[in-house]
Formats: C-alpha cells, structure tokens, sequence
C-alpha cells in the first residue's frame, strides 16, 4: 500500500512539472501572437493556459488586453477583474479597469482604482496620467495639467503624459502651446506616429487646413513608405474639395512604390467614389501589372453592378471563384454572385451557390445571411428563424441580422418577436433605417407620436438626409399639428437632389391642415411641376378645390393634367372618382372603361370602375368588373379579395366562401381574408367542422391590437363554447373601439349566455343606439329581438 502510495503522488509531482511547462508554452505562444497581432489565435493560447492553471494573472490581463481591442468591454472588465482579483498589486490591470470606467462614465470608481495604485505606488507615471486625465474629463484643469506635469517630471518622454498636458492647452484655448508641447517631444522621438497624429488633430481642431496639409507633406517626405500619411493627405484634400490634388499624391504614392499593392488600390478606391469615369481604365491597368490581385477582381465586380454592366460583373466574380479555389475571396465573390442571381430571380442558382459556400464555411455570415433571405422568398419562414436565431447567437452585435430577423417574424404573424428585434436592432445601432422605419410605423399606429419622433431624431443624427426618414418626420409633426416643425422638414428635404417636389407637397399638407386651402392648392400644384409623379400632391389638389368648392376648376385642371401627362393612370382613376362623388355615372363609366383597356395590369382601375357600380348599387356589374380584372391579372390578390367581397355584399355567401377559402390557401398572412373567411365559415355556414377550422384560423389574432380581428377571434372562442374567455376578448374589443355596434353586439350576446341579464340589455341597447347612427350594422333585427325577450322575460318574473 505505501509502494502505491508513493507511486502515485509521484505521478502527480510529474503531471504538476508537465503542467507548469504547458502553461509556460501556451502563454509564451499567446504572447508572440499577441505581438504579431493575430488577437484570435493569441487568445485562444491564453484560454488553453487558463485550462491548466484558472489562477494565471498574465492569460487574464493579456485576454482583456485582446477584449479592449476587439471592443469587447464587458469581457474587458470581467478578465481585468480576475487578473486584479488574483493579483491585488496587479497595478496595468487597475489602470485599463480605470480607463474603462472613465470611458462609460463612472468617475468615481475610475478615481477608486487608480488611487489604489498612487497609495502603493505614488511614482507609477501610467497612474499619474489616468488621474489626470479623469481631472480633464470633469473640467478641473488646473489639477489635470498638475498632474501631467508630475509625470512628465518623472519620465519627460512619456508620450500619454505629453497628450494629456497638450489637451489641457486646447482646452484652455491655447493651441500654440499645445503644439510646442508636441514639438518638444518629437525632438527626442522623431519617429512615433502618435505624436505627428496628435499634431495633426491640434491644426485640425483650429482648422489650420494650410498647417494639415505642410505637416502631412512633412511625413511623407520623412516617411515615404508609410501609406496612411498618404491617404490621410487625400482625404484632407478631398474634405476641401480638392479631388485633383488627392489623385495626385495617390498616383505619387504608386510611383514610388510600384511593388505595393496598397497604394494603388487607395487610389483605384478613391477614383470608385470620386471619378467613376476614370476608375476602370486605371483598375485594368493595374490587373497588367497585378494579374492575381483579386481586390481590384472585387472593385470591378462593385462598379459594374452599380453600373448594371451585370455580365461583366458575372465575368469579374468567376474569375476570383475559378483562381482563389476556397479561399476567403472566393466564398464572397459566390455570395456576391448568389445575390445578382437572387435578383434576377434564378433561386435555384442563387441556392445552389450558397450551399456551396456553408459546405465550406458553416459560419460564413454573408452566406448565412443570403440563405436566410433565399428561405424567406421560397416561404419557409421557419427555416429562416432558426438560421437567423445561429446568425444572431453567433454574431449578437450584427444588427442587419436581427433586422432580418425581425422581418421573418413579420412574415410569420408574430409582430410581438418581430418589434422586439426591431428594437433590439435599433439598440445596437440607432441610425440602421431598415429597423428605424417599421419601429416608427408600429409606434405611429399605436399613436406614440413623442417617441417615435425621439427614434427618428436619433437616427437622423447619423445621417440628417435619408429621405424615408424625413419624410417619415414630416409625417409625424403633421399628425401633432406642428406645423412650424413639418416646415422645417419641408425646407430640409427642399435641400436635396429633386427634393423640392416634395418640399412643396408638405407645404400644401401643412396648409391644408390649417384650412388655408388655396394656399394648399397652390403648393400642391407647385410640387407637381417639379414632380408630375406625385400622386398624392393631385389628391391634395382636388380635395383642396373642393373644399373651396370650386368643382369646375378641379375638372379643368384633372383634364389639363391628364393632357400633359397621357401616361398617368393614377389621375384619370382620380377623375373618375370625382366624378362619381359628382354621381356623374356614365361618364365615370365610360373614363375608367377605357383606362382598363389601356391599362391592364393596374388594379386600382378595377377596382374604381366597380366602385361606380356600386355607386349605383349595380351588384352584378361590380361583380363583372372585378372578373375582369382578374382575367388580365390572374394572380393580384387585391382583385381577388375585392371580388370574394362584393360575392358577400350580394348575399352570394357561397361564391363568397369559395373565393375567400382559395385567397386564404395561398396567403395565409392575408388578415383581411383570412378575418372574412373566419366569418363567414362562424356565421353562415356554421358546423362542429368550420366552427373548428375557423378557430384555428382565428387563434392568430389573439393578440391583434385591430379591434375587428381580435372581435374575430372572440367570436370564434364563443361559438367553441369558451364564453367566458369570449367575454374577456369581447371587453377588449370595446375598449379599443367602443363606436362600432357588432362590438356591443358580441358582448350583449356573452352576456347573455352568461345569464347576466342586466349587462347583456345595456350592450343591446348600445349596440341598437349606435346602428341607427352609424347605418351599420347587419345583426340590428336580432339585438332588437334579444333585448325584446331580455324585458320580456324580466317582466315575468
């Protein structure tokens, strides 16, 4: 027994040297790739040393050190607080915790943490600086350039130090000084970058664009080498207008560096967005003398398809797929191609080449992304979910995934999970406008008018000309009848390339809304000469000159439109739905008759034309109508729907079903179909089997925030035999929209069933009371009939 005894601590001595001399390995590998800048590799290393031995302060601190450049803070915090937790004294540790709590505000830990190291090590020049520096940020200048002072007295060439006292003098105002105190030190270190870029931001500030431009031809004169000097220079040419003089230092760059590939892809990449004309001449010229560079391959792949030269891009992309064989380049450029396919709608193509890019790389985003969208547009939308919920776990700060996300909830009817990733998208970028816009819609409709101009306002800070976004601001103030603010939205969009259109058309709206109709009939007829497409500026015209009453001048200018712009459909639908308000029927007739010969495939004509007949209460035409609409257009389920509708206006409740049953088939997300079919399926054709299909149909709009669907919904839970919850839903409904009398109705019958008389009497009384006022409501006979027996039978007792 002590034989094995031994052996086995033994054993245990060796395991613990092996171990000791594997995490020695690990760090100093972690250490190396750290050095060399490979963060991802350096960092696993770390981890593999943490899996030996959890008590290492270097694999922490270097981890943290690896989060700060990725911007991963809270990973920063959490490493930096093992490292300190491990090693109190671990003073590079308390500095970085300093710094990260300076940068999100926290001035009094930050102070915590380097105080600590000044208490224990009151020399420690790094803690002198953070000090400082925390001094500058809360505007105590004097007890900052103090401090930077004492460090600079303990190590003169310290070049944090020397930026700190330098910002001290610029907040004084004093940018002489700040630059001496620059100048001084690039004396002893005439080569650190650090110093040169902290110069350049000093002139930048006091916009010394002369000093910029000397202090950049200075550097690349010193360091002819070095590319970013370069760059830096034309950027600063470009900011000021001067694209010329920044093409010219870019074309000096390549010359004297003819072996780099850099430089030349600056200057190709300036001339892409600066001088598109003069880009592919020089991108070939480069291919001659760069034949494999696939990043030039790439560019010309960019330019063509903005270009729409798509053939050429085709070419351009196959090339990196038939040289780069699997590599990074080659994956993209099939996803790029896949893209091109998706528009020109060959999925299968577009399909078959994202496979093969997740047969390499599983986690390729672009390419996961890509299918995610390919499973959208073929409806599988539960396919879609589960491959953006990887994108997401695997990539949590892409809000472009979420966004995805949030539409293939859309897709799915669950608004609920689709705003929430909306907002998260929203979260991690506020200027992402394909989040902004839907969650402004959904807080428009749930009149949060406040908070949605907040988003917008957010969102327009990144970039103050998207024009969704203003128009979608304009849309806003009008509702809260600001009208000073619509105006300055109006002037804003007046700003931009053929805003003024539109600038005019809001300016009639806020005319409009104030009752200043003349003023906005001027406006709006001022937005059409600078854009004869905008349809709703000659809707604001005709209601303009109609709330002046003025009818002939409304033909006349209708007639004077449609003779300058013969290919405008929209306004002869409008005119004849002047004329049919006018009751003007044969003439509505023969005008909108005519438009759907012309106009075939424009539903809105249809559906005007019938409109006219059912005018006239002219049924069996309106039906005709739509039937010939759907001849010309077999698949608009706009027709199709407004056909199963006038079947059931006509009592036709059959035809009605059939028509409602097959639009539901194919577009199960149609609500308004899919509300009239549960209807009809509950109330005219009522069974155990169409009662049962009708509740599962209705059960998604359980949480609808649209009174009539969620009434749908009550109703279908009510003739299941679920009165009580009907009851909940039914009260709901009323909350929401309590001026509809099939509402009341629908509670007076719950009621009813409940045996709770008393109630069920007031709601048929509503219900009646509001009937009469409205002229709508089919089930009148029967509430009268209801609340008739209701009194009848208190009377008896």
């Amino acid at each position: 027994m002590y034989f094995i005894r031994c052996l086995i601590v033994l054993v245990m001595l060796l395991q613990g040297c092996g171990s000791e001399e594997h995490i020695q390995k690990y760090l100093d590998s972690g250490k190396a790739l750290f050095k060399a800048g490979d963060y991802a590799k350096a960092k696993v290393e770390f981890k593999n040393a943490l899996q030996i031995d959890n008590k290492s302060v270097e694999a922490y601190y270097y981890i943290a050190q690896i989060d700060e450049k990725n911007q991963n803070w809270q990973g920063m915090f959490a490493n930096l607080m093992g490292a300190i937790k491990l090693d109190p004294k671990h003073f590079d540790a308390r500095i970085k915790l300093s710094r990260l709590y300076l940068f999100v505000g926290e001035y009094d830990k930050a102070f915590e943490q380097v105080d600590i190291v000044l208490v224990q090590a009151p020399e420690n020049v790094d803690a002198l600086v953070q000090k400082g520096t925390i001094l500058l940020r809360q505007g105590k200048l004097k007890e900052s350039m103090d401090f930077a002072d004492k460090a600079l007295a303990k190590q003169a060439d310290h070049v944090d130090a020397t930026v700190l006292k330098s910002a001290v003098y610029m907040k004084n105002k004093d940018s002489q000084m700040a630059i001496n105190t620059v100048d001084k030190l690039l004396k002893t270190r005439p080569d650190d970058m650090s110093l040169y870029s902290l110069k350049l931001e000093i002139y930048r500030q006091n916009d010394e664009t002369a000093k910029v431009e000397q202090t950049f031809l200075e550097l690349i004169k010193r360091f002819p080498q070095n590319n970013e000097f370069v760059i830096g220079l034309a950027s600063h040419y470009e900011k000021h207008g001067d694209d010329d003089k920044a093409i010219i230092e870019l074309r000096n760059a390549v010359e004297r560096q003819p072996a780099n590939i850099k430089p030349k892809m600056a200057l190709i990449d300036f001339l892409l967005e600066k001088k598109p004309d003069l880009f592919e001449k020089q991108a070939k010229e480069f291919l001659l003398t760069n034949p494999d560079e696939s990043d030039i391959y790439f560019r010309l792949a960019n330019y063509y398809i903005k270009e729409k030269r798509i053939d050429e891009a085709k070419q351009a992309l196959n090339w990196i797929i038939d040289h780069k064989g699997d590599s990074k380049q080659a994956l993209t450029a099939k996803v790029v191609l896949a893209t091109i396919e998706v528009q020109n709608n060959d999925i299968p193509l577009a399909t078959s080449l994202v496979n093969e890019v997740l047969a390499i790389d599983e986690r390729h985003f672009e390419g996961m992304m890509l299918k995610a969208n390919l499973d959208l547009i073929n409806g599988a939308f539960d396919e879609a979910i589960s491959q953006l919920r990887t994108i997401v776990r695997d990539y949590p700060k892409s809000d472009e995934a979420m966004v995805l996300l949030a539409r293939a909830y859309t897709s799915k009817n669950s608004p609920e999970l689709a705003s929430e990733n909306f907002r998260k998208a929203l979260e991690l970028n506020p200027g992402n406008f394909d989040a902004v816009l839907p969650v402004v819609s959904g807080m428009l409709k749930n009149q949060d008018l406040s908070r949605a101009e907040e988003v917008l306002q957010q969102a327009l800070e990144k970039d103050p000309g998207h024009p969704g976004a203003l128009q979608a601001m304009a849309q806003i103030r009008l509702l809260k009848k600001d009208w000073a603010g619509s105006q300055k939205v109006a002037d804003t969009i007046s700003t931009k390339p053929k805003g003024l259109g539109f600038s005019k058309y809001l300016s009639g709206k806020i005319s409009e809304g104030q009752g200043l109709y003349k003023e906005a009939a001027e406006n709006y007829m001022q937005a059409l000469e600078y854009s004869p497409e905008l349809e709703d500026a000659l809707t604001g015209v005709v209601k303009s000159l109609e709330a002046l009453k003025q009818n002939s001048k409304t033909h006349d200018y209708l007639d004077k439109y449609i003779a300058a712009h013969p290919e405008k459909w929209f306004a002869v639908v409008l005119k004849g739905q002047v004329l049919t308000v006018e009751q003007r029927w044969a003439e509505a007739i023969k005008l909108l008759d005519a438009a759907t010969a012309r106009w075939p495939k424009e539903p809105e004509i249809y559906e005007s034309l019938a409109n006219v007949y059912l005018g006239k209460n002219d049924l069996d035409s309106t039906i005709s109508t739509y039937v010939k609409g759907l001849q010309a257009n077999p698949e608009d389920t706009r027709i199709k729907f407004m056909l199963a509708s006038a079947y059931e206006q006509q009592k036709k409740y059959a035809q009605a079903l059939e028509k409602y049953e097959a639009l539901v088939a194919k577009n199960p997300n149609m609500d308004f179909a899919v509300n009239n079919y549960v209807s009809l399926l509950l109330d005219r054709f009522e069974s155990p089997e169409n009662i049962d299909k009708a509740f599962k149909l209705a059960a998604k709009f359980e949480k609808s925030g649209q009174p009539y669907f969620l009434d749908t919904y009550g109703w279908a839970l009510y003739k299941t035999g679920k009165i009580e919850d009907a009851l909940t839903v039914f009260k709901n409904v009323v909350a929401l929209s309590p001026d509809v009398a099939v509402f009341h109705y629908h509670l007076g019958v719950a009621h009813m069933k409940l045996n709770d008389s008393f109630a069920a009497a007031a709601d048929f009384e509503k219900a009646i009371a509001i009937g009469k006022t409205s002229g709508d409501f089919a089930e009148e006979d029967e509430a009268v009939k209801l609340l008739a027996s209701l009194k009848a039978d208190k009377k008896a007792k």
